[in-house]
C-alpha cells in the first residue's frame, strides 16, 4: 500500500531529510518569521505593508492601482496578484536590492524576530518549498531534482543576520 502525505506532512519529511546542525531548510512551522509571507509590518514609499511578500511586489510596479490592491491583499493573495501586474521594466535589476532593503527593515523594526534571526546562529537558510521556485529557494519536487537553486531568500536572511548581528 503506498502512502500518500499531505503537503505539509511532506514538507516536515524534506525539512527532516534536508536539515543539519548546519542548516534550516524551509521556513515553516518554528522557522516562519523568516518566510516573506510572515506577518510583519514595512513601509515602502512611506506606505505601511503587512508583510514583506506584499511590499516586495508592490515595489515591482509603477501602477498606483496594482501598489495598492498589492497592499490590501493577503501575503498569499499578493503573490498571485503580481503575476497580472504590469512590471517596472527594471525588475529583474532591482528584485534583489529591493528584497535585501525589505528583509533588513522587517528585522530592524520587530526586535523579537532579529533575535529569532540571530539565534539562528551560522546556519545555512534554505527557503526549501515544493512550488517550483528555485530562484528564492530550493524546490525539492521530483520536476525540479535537476535544477540548480539559487536560493537567493536564504541568501539574503543570512547577509541581514549577519549585517544586523551586532544590533
Amino acid at each position: 500500500m503506498r502512502v500518500v502525505l499531505g503537503d505539509n506532512e511532506l514538507f516536515r519529511q524534506l525539512r527532516r531529510n534536508n536539515s543539519n546542525l548546519m542548516t534550516i531548510w524551509g521556513f515553516r512551522d518554528e522557522y516562519d518569521f523568516l518566510s516573506h509571507m510572515y506577518p510583519a509590518t514595512v513601509m515602502v514609499s512611506n506606505v505601511e505593508f503587512p508583510s514583506v511578500e506584499n511590499a516586495f511586489h508592490a515595489s515591482l510596479t509603477n501602477d498606483p492601482k496594482w501598489f495598492e490592491r498589492i497592499r490590501l491583499a493577503t501575503p498569499q493573495e499578493s503573490k498571485g496578484l503580481s503575476k497580472l501586474m504590469p512590471y517596472r521594466p527594471e525588475k529583474l535589476t532591482i528584485q534583489i536590492p529591493i528584497m535585501v532593503g525589505l528583509d533588513t527593515q522587517k528585522f530592524k523594526n520587530h526586535p523579537e524576530l532579529l533575535e529569532k534571526l540571530k539565534s539562528t546562529s551560522n546556519k545555512i537558510l534554505i527557503e526549501g518549498n515544493l512550488w517550483h521556485d528555485n530562484f528564492w529557494g530550493d524546490c525539492q519536487c521530483k520536476k525540479c531534482k535537476n535544477i540548480r537553486p539559487l536560493n537567493w531568500a536564504g541568501k539574503i536572511l543570512m547577509e541581514v543576520r549577519e549585517t544586523l548581528k551586532g544590533e
